[in-house]
Order: C-alpha cells, then structure tokens, then sequence
C-alpha cells in the first residue's frame, strides 16, 4: 500500500535521511537543502555578529523551541526565515523517513526512546 503522506521527491526516503544525522533530524539541514538545491538560491554565511555559542534555550522542548529561542536574536533571524518553514514542513518524517507524529528522545541515556508530550508541528509560514 501507498503512504499517501509521502508526495514527489521532498517525501523520499533517501533525501530524508541524507537531511538528518542518523539519530535526529534538523529542519535547518532540510530546509537549507530545499531552499539552496530546490529553488536554487544561495543562503549568506551566518554574520559576524553572531556569536559561535548556541543562545539561551533552557526550557525548550522541541527543536522548533530551541529555533524560536535561537530566531530571537534578529541576527539569527535574518537568514532563519528564509529556509526554517521548508525544513519545519518535514519535520514529520524521522531520520530513517519514516512517518512520526511526536518527538522521540533518549531520556537519561536510555536506549528505549519514548514520545515527548509535544507533537510535532510542522506548519510554517513563508516571509
């Protein structure tokens, strides 16, 4: 049978797996590739200013929380929003690009991966 949620070439396995390091995926990589490889443009290297430190993101659960915390800096944010919405629109497949509706993580260490109470939320909003 056909999984119905995966269309054209975005859904394809392999391109999903290519965009995420083996273990978590990372709507930076994905949308980065669809924004530079798809539509062809070049994203600028990040500024100067930006410091090479990750911002404060203690209390985020999700990545998407960890990339509004990182997008508050309007340094960060200037080139964010050019590719996040199209790596967030993938965000349902897993590493392996397979179907998933939670986060999964590994709670202390621990091999057994158990969803995280926040679904995924894939939705984004091009600017």
């Amino acid at each position: 049978m056909i999984d119905k949620r995966r269309h054209g070439v975005l859904g394809h396995m392999g391109l999903l797996t290519a965009s995420a390091n083996g273990v978590d995926t990372s709507p930076i990589i994905s949308g980065l590739w669809v924004y530079e490889t798809v539509l062809g443009k070049k994203a600028p290297s990040p500024p100067d200013s930006v410091p090479a430190i990750e911002p404060d993101i203690r209390n985020a659960k999700t990545i998407r929380d960890k990339l509004e915390k990182h997008r508050a800096d309007k340094n960060c944010r200037i080139c964010h929003k050019r590719f996040d919405h199209f790596g967030f629109a993938l965000e349902n497949f897993d590493a392996l690009g397979r179907w998933r509706t939670d986060y999964l993580e590994y709670p202390g260490g621990n091999k057994r991966r158990k969803p995280l109470k926040a679904p995924i939320d894939s939705n984004g909003q091009m600017i």
